[in-house]
């Protein structure tokens, strides 16, 4: 990489964070549980905006789950959560296409694509499972876990890595971003380009987080993304 072309990049980028973002905007809140966080990934993908919000919302209605911790802003003791293993339980009654009838936000039976994600979110809880990963606090000994990693994005195409990325992110991991579009137009127009990879989006939003912090005490990866996807969607 050209370390001049980068600082270059990261100062523009910077700048650009301090011109246009809310710092004032709150970190993201925390689900109830871990396999919450799967659901919200999985009906992220490929969603209008909120529309896996209202799946989530949905979801916890039906089987008497709530949907955001206590208190939100931090992860939920481990004695306070539905494990893997319960929720698996709880939805484990239902054949595939009754589950995504259940959850599905139109009020009708659910869409070929609807049935597809609530068999990928299923499969998701299997994984976990697998790896003896129950909890926030078990994923979070798990973070550096290549195996589990390469697992779950196992479930998508190999170009749709967002879903895995924006778990991470939402389960705890604030030193990552989920490239999405808005990330991705919000770096390009910084920079006055088309399009930027996502390889280089991500160690940007890292190294941009590095400099904000002297003027935004305790700004992280995760808390960037959300500001840049709120200035997107206003």
């Amino acid at each position: 990489m050209d370390h001049g072309l980068f600082e270059n990049q990261l100062e523009r980028v910077v700048d650009y964070c301090l011109d246009h973002l809310d710092f004032s905007i709150e970190d993201m809140k925390y689900y109830s549980c871990l396999p919450l966080c799967a659901l919200d990934a999985v009906f992220k993908a490929g969603a209008r905006q909120n529309g896996s919000t209202r799946t989530i919302e949905r979801f916890c209605k039906v089987f008497g789950i709530p949907c955001l911790a206590k208190d939100s802003g931090k992860v939920p003791s481990k004695e306070g959560q539905l494990t893997v293993r319960q929720v698996m339980e709880i939805v484990g009654g239902l054949s595939l296409k009754e589950l995504a009838d259940k959850i599905s936000t139109s009020g009708q039976t659910s869409s070929k694509a609807g049935v597809q994600k609530t068999e990928a979110f299923l499969k998701w809880l299997d994984i976990l499972e697998l790896y003896e990963v129950q909890t926030y606090q078990d994923f979070h000994n798990h973070w550096k876990d290549g195996d589990l990693e390469r697992t779950l994005r196992s479930l998508f195409a190999r170009k749709k890595n967002y879903p895995v990325d924006y778990f991470y992110m939402i389960a705890g991991k604030t030193t990552e971003v989920k490239v999405d579009a808005s990330i991705i137009t919000f770096t390009s127009e910084a920079l006055g380009e088309d399009r930027v990879s996502d390889t280089i989006v991500k160690e940007l939003f890292k190294a941009a987080v590095k400099e904000l912090q002297g003027e935004h005490p305790g700004i992280t990866v995760k808390g960037l993304g959300r500001m840049v996807r709120e200035y997107s969607r206003h």
